[in-house]
């Protein structure tokens, strides 16, 4: 009885750490996310920041120096930046792994005007 007892509550503790694993690799996804960038230097001009918003959501960039050292040129431009998104604190924080300038939003040679557009042939008045 007592190695049945023992058995149950190996496998639990292997059914526990199974599932642990499978959350940490959910959590672990891919995106990519498209903002405005934001690069601020400290005083010294010894650190720099990066931050990505998206709407009303701030993302603070973080990476390996080779990958985020050339993010300093897209500083006010769309950016589409692509890694793990992670939150600590309630503060977005995503691990950069590649990024690109994102490209503009095609401009319209059309005034845009309140007016309905209307299929009626148009009447000359006298």
């Amino acid at each position: 009885m007592l190695r049945n007892v023992v058995a149950a509550m190996a496998l639990l503790g292997f059914a526990v750490v199974l599932s642990a694993g499978a959350m940490a690799a959910e959590e672990k996804k891919t995106e990519t996310v498209k903002g405005t960038l934001s690069v601020t230097k400290s005083e010294d001009g010894k650190k720099t920041t990066y931050a990505l918003k998206v709407g009303d959501v701030v993302y603070t960039l973080v990476g390996k120096k080779d990958v985020v050292k050339d993010l300093a040129a897209l500083d006010k431009k769309e950016v589409e930046v692509t890694g793990v998104v992670k939150e600590k604190d309630g503060k977005k924080i995503l691990m950069v792994e590649s990024f690109k300038e994102a490209p503009a939003a095609p401009k319209t040679d059309a005034p845009k005007t309140d007016a309905p557009k209307s299929d009626a042939p148009k009447t000359e008045t006298k």
